[in-house]
């Protein structure tokens, strides 16, 4: 092996402008629109999970700021997810190996955070047994994917899975 001081300087500047190009040429555009898109979690602070009356409640609503405003979430802190065209009027589009990627929301006591209108929120007993809860007709799930409170990587799977604002809308991917 050559010591460094023994190779001339004109080499050593083409070895250097060789690696920065190198370098350069190994960031493609895939890569680095991938680095855009990361979008990373909110931290917010966990629900009481216990409404005024001091009961347990189902769902609570958290604001997870522009990263995905305010969501329903569990008695965790955990966003609910929706699948489009799945109501407890019909058959369920999730069953089988899905509930195992997206598991039904039960409840603890039939209670809602005030910031709810609990006139919107129900119980689907599916056809496997299992009392789901539902918020605006829509039945609700949490993804096994989000490990976090305050994050939504559920939203927008598949095309057709959703997290739900407090208001029973969609939230797509951020």
């Amino acid at each position: 092996m050559i010591p460094f001081r023994k190779i001339p300087a004109s080499t050593r500047l083409l070895a250097a402008a060789c690696s920065a190009l190198m370098l350069v040429s190994a960031c493609s555009d895939e890569s680095v629109s991938r680095v855009e898109r990361v979008v990373e979690p909110t931290t917010i602070p966990a629900p009481s999970g216990v409404g005024e009356n001091g009961q347990e409640l189902t769902l609570e609503v958290i604001d997870g700021g522009d990263t995905t405003g305010l969501i329903i979430t569990d008695h965790r802190g955990f966003a609910v997810y929706g699948v489009t065209g799945e109501t407890p009027s019909g058959d369920p589009i999730c069953e089988g190996d899905c509930l195992d990627v997206w598991i039904p929301v039960v409840l603890r006591d039939a209670a809602v955070s005030s910031q709810l209108d609990a006139a919107l929120f129900s119980v689907w007993t599916r056809p496997d047994g299992i009392a789901q809860a539902v918020y605006a007709d829509v039945p609700l799930y949490l993804w096994s994917g989000d490990s976090e409170v305050g994050i939504t990587g559920g939203a927008g799977v598949a095309g057709t899975w959703f997290a739900l604002t407090e208001t029973a809308g969609f939230v797509a991917a951020k």
